[in-house]
Order: structure tokens, then C-alpha cells, then sequence
């Protein structure tokens, strides 16, 4: 199915009938866009050599080939579609240049088969093949999804620390229960996330499944060892990988998934040889972190992670911003970071932190200490007397204080002219924070002063009342 290149006629082909290839090959070599349109075709051969354009699979039928699909140049896009390859198919060929974006369902008959998906995105080929087998013959549709692994599942098992937060692959078993026992040949590229060593024992393949249920309730993410190492610094890549011998069952109509994996870290060392970290709470509102590294390979610099008991993470610092944080590249001398964090602390709470570092390649490492990858301080309370808030006001304000030590304690307001016009605090408290609101209906606007005395502290703010 070809027509003139540079710019002829380029024809596409619509099946409205029965067809049937035989033993022969259709080659699509147009240099435009192309489509496959119309019944399900059975294809016996099926090559793409185009010198421009790609071959789309136009209304709503998937097509089929039972022998070898050759990809040469040009991409075929599926869309909703998919591409079929029956129990007895190969694939030739495939590179940046030429895959399937979208689609492919592998047939798998009641023998151990090997299935290739061509898959690619984004101008990037990254292909695997899944071998298996079904109880009597099953269609394991897939696609390339874009995104974290752990939009499946967060959970992990089988020695992996992390799940790929770039890409994996889903897919569908649409007949009878099955077996997959092998994912092999699954392309590592340099867009991956992975650190650059060899050989790159922390590197794996992880799969899990979920059964035929409403929401689909995913088992843990496995990680699968793989059969040798790769080298994975940028001058090898891309490079594949494949797994060692496993068994996993897909029941008909579950799901199946794939991604990369690392494992833990023990079984690689961090391109950050990690010295050790002290936190030291200087006063009930500053946190001065300070860590040691003993080398660095690649260390473009470091993020600071910071959460409440039962909260969130939230980067408070990056490397991006704070010239502290940037990694000295490649050293074998030790170097000193510190950060001192003021940022919204409140004395008597206790904080916890995570460091990570990243590598030149994009590449995120949590810094451990022996078996500690999270350390936590408590900020004690101080003496303090907070702005309050809001400011202006009308007619009601928050006014915080924190106490050192227990006393007598009194909190006053005042007016622009120093008379006192209201006490929020009278009496005896004990060392902690503390919050009370005033209410100034009745009060004139202007500016206003609050002031906090306990044992030998004083301290004065002003605030402003709008009506």
C-alpha cells in the first residue's frame, strides 16, 4: 500500500469485506499520513517503511497480524484501537524512529509464548516483552501510561524502595486466566530516572496485578530480580534488562502492570556517601540542620523535607534556590552543608525531616544514616509573643504567646495614648502556647498596643483596628 514519496498520492486501506493476506506482506510507504480503516483485518505480514507520515487505525475496529510486524520507519498510532498480535507473531525492527503509540493486545496460547510490544512515546522507543502463558488463550492488552507507578499502588514488597514516577505499563487480560512468567527486554533509556553505575545492582522490574473488581484493589508492587546487572551511566544507555524466572497469575479481565523499580539501598551505594547529621533545636522557632558528606559522584545538590506528626511532607529548601544546598559534583574530600530552618516553627512541636539528594541526571536518592532515613526534633517553648492575626482587623484578632517557664503571666491592651483599655491574661500559667482572641466592638479605630509580662519578659506589638 504505497504511493509516490515526496509529496504523491499515498493510499490507506479500508477493509469492507473479508480479507485475507495469505502468506504475503503489506507494506505501508507513503510519505503522509496513512490509515487503516474499516472490518478487522487479518494480516499474515505487515511492514512500516515510511519516508514521512504515520499509519493510523481510523474508526472504531482493531487490526491484526499473524506474522511479522516490521517497523522500519514510521510510527503506527492506534488511538482507541489496538493492534493485535496473534499466538505466533514476531516483531522485526522497532528504534526512536519507528513503534506503536497506543494499543497492542498480545494473543497467548496454552504453550509458554513470548510476546514483543512495541511501544514508544514521545519520539522514544521503549519496548518489552512479556512471556507467559494462558489456560487456554488469553489477550493481554496494554498500553504506555506516562506518570508515577503509584498511581497503581504505593505499596511495595520484594526488596524495591522506589517505583518509577515517570511511566509504566498497564494492561488488560480479556479471556481466560493466565501466567506471566518473564518480562524481558525492557528498555531502559536515559530519560528514566535511573543513577549512572556499573553495573547498577540497585536496578529492577517491578509488576503487580489487581483482580476483575469495582474499584480494582492492586497487590503490592513486586520487585523482580533481573538476570544481569546493567550498565546504566549515560554514555551505555540505552541499554535492556530482563527478569529472572517468575510466576505470577492474571485472572481473566484483570489487570497487569510493569514499571521500573530500585531497590533498596543496601544493595547499592549512594552516589552521596553520607557522613551523618545533627539537628539542633537553637531556640523554640530555628532548627539548625548540619550534615557531612564523606564523597560525591554527580551530586547536583540537595532537597530538605519537613512534616508534623500526622502531616504532610513539604520541601522547605532546594538547591535550586539556596546556593547552601548545591552539591559539589564529583569529590573524594569531605564537605559540610548547613541550613538553619525559621520557616513557620512553632516551640513545643515536635518536627521531622528528610534529606534527599539528586544526581546530575534527575535522579533522587533519600539520604539514610545506617537505618534512619527520617530524623525529628522537638522545639522547646520560649518566650514569645506572636503578631497577631489578623492584621488589620475588624472587630476580632488572634493574639499567640508561648511561655518558657510557669508564672504569673498578664497580656494588656492599650490604645495610641497608653491607656489600657482591656486585659486578654491575669494569673498563673504554665510553660506551653497559647492562643486568645479580642473582640474590640465598641472600640474606635486606630492603632493599638498588646503587650505580654511574665517573670522577666515583656514584650509589645502593635496591631491595627479598620471599621
Amino acid at each position: 500500500v504505497s504511493g509516490a514519496d515526496g509529496g504523491g498520492s499515498n493510499y490507506s486501506f479500508a477493509n469492507t469485506g473479508t480479507f485475507n493476506a495469505g502468506t504475503g506482506t503489506v507494506t505501508f510507504s507513503g510519505g503522509s499520513a496513512q490509515t487503516i480503516g474499516g472490518s478487522l483485518t487479518t494480516f499474515n505480514n505487515l511492514t512500516v517503511n515510511k519516508s514521512g507520515g504515520t499509519v493510523t487505525l481510523a474508526g472504531s475496529t482493531d487490526q491484526q497480524v499473524n506474522g511479522t510486524l516490521t517497523l522500519t520507519n514510521g510510527n503506527i498510532i492506534t488511538g482507541s484501537n489496538a493492534l493485535i498480535l496473534g499466538a505466533n507473531s514476531s516483531v522485526s525492527g522497532g528504534s526512536n524512529s519507528s513503534f506503536v503509540e497506543g494499543n497492542i493486545a498480545g494473543v497467548f496460547p496454552n504453550t509458554s509464548s513470548t510476546r514483543r510490544y512495541p511501544f514508544g512515546n514521545s519520539g522514544v522507543y521503549r519496548p518489552l516483552d512479556i512471556t507467559g502463558q494462558s489456560s487456554d488463550t488469553s489477550s493481554l492488552r496494554g498500553t504506555l501510561q506516562t506518570g508515577t507507578a503509584t498511581a497503581v499502588t504505593s505499596a511495595l514488597s520484594g526488596g524495591i524502595a522506589a517505583v518509577s514516577a515517570l511511566r509504566y505499563y498497564s494492561f488488560q487480560n480479556s479471556d481466560t486466566d493466565m501466567t506471566v512468567t518473564a518480562v524481558e527486554n525492557m528498555r531502559i533509556n536515559s530519560d528514566d530516572g535511573f543513577g549512572a553505575f556499573n553495573p547498577n545492582n540497585n536496578a529492577r522490574i517491578a509488576t503487580t496485578t489487581s483482580p476483575p473488581t469495582s474499584p480494582p484493589t492492586p497487590l503490592p508492587w513486586q520487585g523482580r530480580t533481573l538476570v544481569a546487572a546493567p550498565n546504566t551511566t549515560p554514555s551505555a544507555l540505552p541499554v535492556s534488562v530482563t527478569t529472572n524466572p517468575f510466576s505470577q497469575s492474571v485472572a481473566a479481565n484483570g489487570n497487569f502492570y510493569v514499571t521500573f523499580a530500585t531497590a533498596s539501598a543496601v544493595d547499592n551505594p549512594l552516589p552521596v556517601n553520607f557522613g551523618g547529621i545533627t539537628l539542633v533545636a537553637r531556640d523554640g522557632r530555628t532548627v539548625r540542620l548540619e550534615w557531612q558528606t564523606v564523597t560525591e559522584q554527580d551530586n547536583l545538590g540537595f532537597m530538605l523535607y519537613r512534616k508534623e506528626a500526622g502531616g504532610m511532607w513539604e520541601e522547605i529548601a532546594s538547591y535550586q534556590t539556596n546556593e547552601n544546598l548545591r552539591g559539589k559534583g564529583t569529590t573524594l574530600e569531605e564537605q559540610t552543608y548547613r541550613y538553619e530552618d525559621r520557616h513557620n516553627l512553632q516551640p513545643g512541636r515536635t518536627y521531622t525531616y528528610k534529606l534527599v539528594s539528586v544526581d546530575f541526571d534527575g535522579t533522587l536518592h533519600e539520604i539514610p544514616q545506617g537505618d534512619v532515613e527520617q530524623w525529628t526534633v522537638l522545639l522547646p517553648f520560649e518566650y514569645a509573643l506572636d503578631q497577631n492575626y489578623p492584621n488589620p482587623f475588624n472587630p476580632v484578632t488572634t493574639i499567640q504567646f508561648s511561655l518558657a517557664k510557669s508564672g504569673k503571666v498578664t497580656v494588656e491592651i492599650f490604645n495610641i495614648l497608653g491607656q489600657k483599655v482591656g486585659t486578654l491574661v491575669d494569673g498563673v500559667l504554665a510553660a506551653g502556647a497559647y492562643r486568645y482572641q479580642w473582640n474590640a466592638t465598641g472600640m474606635a479605630s486606630g492603632v493599638y498596643f498588646y503587650r505580654l509580662r511574665s517573670n522577666e519578659f515583656v514584650a509589645t506589638k502593635k496591631m491595627l483596628l479598620v471599621k
